[in-house]
């Protein structure tokens, strides 16, 4: 069976749970948008003052 069948069943459920009851499965925390967003807010940006090599 395709993953895409076999999962959907799974991530109907828990959006369904989350929807019912507020609160947010931990299975699916990879993959909310917040991740990108908190993903960019923790980028290294380079020390203006390093010496170059």
């Amino acid at each position: 069976m395709p993953t895409g069948v076999t999962l959907g069943a799974l991530t109907g459920r828990l959006a369904a749970e989350e929807i019912t009851t507020g609160k947010a499965p931990k299975l699916l925390e990879g993959f909310r948008p917040s991740r990108a967003i908190e993903a960019a807010n923790e980028v290294a940006y380079p020390d203006q003052y390093a010496i170059k090599r």
